[in-house]
């Protein structure tokens, strides 16, 4: 089975596997295989870079849409996006960014095929982290109602503990008392 972690990599591998197997079947209308090949390939460099070299990459990518605003500017944006535990992750306006990409091409665009595809695995991606907050959502209530439980036990066991300390010295008063009554009846 493969691991959580590892699902996105192994999806993004499919992805590319698909965009090219299609672009070889369909006829390419906007965004070639070789431009898909190379976009997925970008990707792949940016999960390689320091967050540093990451952020610079980020930036020129806005600036690139802000110039240009064509699809494979909205792509590279979306691949920069798209990066796991990055400060500017915003599924949001990545998703924005890729109902913008060819809005109007049939089945037989690439760069369609790839955002859709791109936006499948970010859905897939928020999905499970829906569940797994729901999940550790679960966990925290079962340890605070294991730490009610064990806090209301302690309770008891102490009351038990007090109230035979309790019954203990309520003997030893009444047997006081019961030696005071005796020996006042023989002072008598």
């Amino acid at each position: 089975m493969i691991s959580r972690l590892r699902l996105p990599l192994v999806l993004w591998f499919l992805a590319l596997l698909l965009v090219l197997g299609g672009c070889a079947t369909a006829p390419p209308k906007a965004g070639t295989g070789q431009e898909l090949t190379e976009l997925l390939v970008y990707r792949e460099s940016l999960l390689a870079m320091p967050i540093e070299e990451q952020s610079k990459a980020y930036q020129a990518a806005v600036q690139e849409l802000e110039l240009r605003r064509d699809d494979p500017a909205r792509l590279r944006l979306a691949m920069i996006l798209s990066l796991p535990r990055a400060p500017w992750r915003d599924d949001v306006r990545l998703l924005s960014l890729l109902e913008d990409i060819e809005p109007d091409a049939g089945s037989g665009s690439a760069r369609r095929a790839l955002a859709q595809l791109i936006r499948s695995l970010i859905l897939y991606q928020q999905r499970l982290l829906r569940e797994d907050r729901k999940r550790m959502a679960a966990e925290q209530q079962q340890a605070v109602r294991e730490e009610h439980q064990r806090m209301l036990a302690e309770r008891q066991r102490l009351l038990q503990f007090e109230q035979r300390r309790a019954d203990d010295l309520q003997q030893k008063l009444d047997a006081l008392l019961h030696i005071d009554r005796t020996m006042r009846r023989k002072g008598r």
